[in-house]
């Protein structure tokens, strides 16, 4: 099936991706994305499963609020696996890509695991179709957003 598909590619991937040092993250998605991988606890069946150190997650806030899953939980479990984060917001029903403080993300919270584990990575705003035409404010929006709750801390 799909999972054995998804296996063997990925096998492939990180295999030759080792070869120069390359890290590969898988992206959980949410249920109107994707039936296959929805959540940290299914990227990391794959990563135990395959065996491989540069298969990492790369976590998504938005996808995490649309399928119910705790992000300080998820961040706290996926702990050095955690090779990259996506930064958005939404109201919980489908994968808006809002601009963080447009939804209901406790960006807070998610901050507070990402300094619990350690994380030195990149925040990464992945920011929807909504903001194409002036994505600027927004995309400034979301810095001055991040920056506020991290001084605050």
């Amino acid at each position: 099936g799909a999972w054995t598909r998804l296996r063997e590619s990925l096998t492939a991937i990180c295999t030759f991706a080792a070869h120069y040092g390359m890290r590969i993250a898988i992206e959980p998605a949410d249920r109107y994305e994707t039936d296959l991988m929805n959540t940290t606890g299914d990227a990391l069946r794959m990563i135990d499963d395959l065996g491989f150190e540069n298969l990492g997650v790369l976590f998504d806030t938005g996808h995490a609020l649309v399928v119910g899953e705790s992000t300080p939980k998820a961040i706290r479990t996926l702990g050095d696996r955690l090779f990259h984060v996506h930064v958005d917001d939404n109201q919980g029903q489908r994968d808006q890509h809002l601009a963080p403080g447009e939804g209901l993300v406790d960006f807070d919270a998610f901050l507070d695991a990402l300094d619990g584990i350690g994380y030195e990575g990149f925040l990464c705003a992945e920011l929807g179709w909504d903001y194409t035409i002036d994505p600027d404010p927004p995309a400034r929006e979301t810095a001055a957003f991040l920056r506020a709750r991290l001084a605050a801390r």
